[in-house]
């Protein structure tokens, strides 16, 4: 109860109101799957904020259309690869590929090693790094919109940052993103 006390405050407190309040209505709009407390058993410590928790705060707080999540599409390009959704999506989409085993299975492989944080646009590499794992290879074919042919890597900068990295076939390197 103190929960929904403390979200409530949050939501009202950007909200002026000309009349007092006589009643508040809870409406939700999406249910999400009831998830175990983490902790532990037999310790006193109350349970770290969930996931969950910290989203229906933000919520609360810059409103509902201000939180966007970040999900997958089947797009070889990587720039194009995610894409803003209403909402906080945690599972991965696949466009077209709903209820086909084969497809996921192919979607899920392809996006098992790429990093959570991507740059926008590709920044040319400035820093020494180690080659971990690599090279993939990613070309799309002559009629894709957004032609590319570049070989990444997965490195480890001097600064310890695990990058994504690629190489043109110029031999150019450019930095793609970070591993969090």
């Amino acid at each position: 109860m103190e929960k929904w006390l403390s979200l409530v405050r949050l939501k009202l407190e950007s909200v002026k109101l000309a009349e007092p309040v006589v009643a508040i209505r809870l409406l939700a709009r999406q249910l999400r799957p009831l998830t175990a407390d983490s902790g532990d058993l037999f310790s006193q410590k109350s349970p770290q904020v969930s996931v969950d928790e910290l989203v229906a705060v933000i919520q609360a707080k810059l409103g509902d259309n201000k939180v966007k999540g970040v999900c997958l599409i089947d797009q070889h390009h990587p720039q194009l690869a995610t894409q803003y959704s209403e909402g906080l999506a945690i599972e991965n989409t696949i466009e077209n590929t709903k209820g086909r085993a084969a497809d996921q299975k192919t979607f899920e492989g392809r996006y098992k090693l790429r990093p959570s944080l991507m740059t926008a646009v590709a920044v040319p590499l400035k820093e020494h790094v180690s080659i971990l794992h690599g090279p993939e290879r990613i070309q799309t074919n002559w009629w894709h919109e957004h032609s590319i042919q570049r070989d990444y890597y997965i490195a480890r900068s001097d600064k310890g940052r695990l990058c994504w990295v690629y190489r043109t076939p110029q031999k150019n390197w450019y930095l793609q993103g970070y591993f969090a």
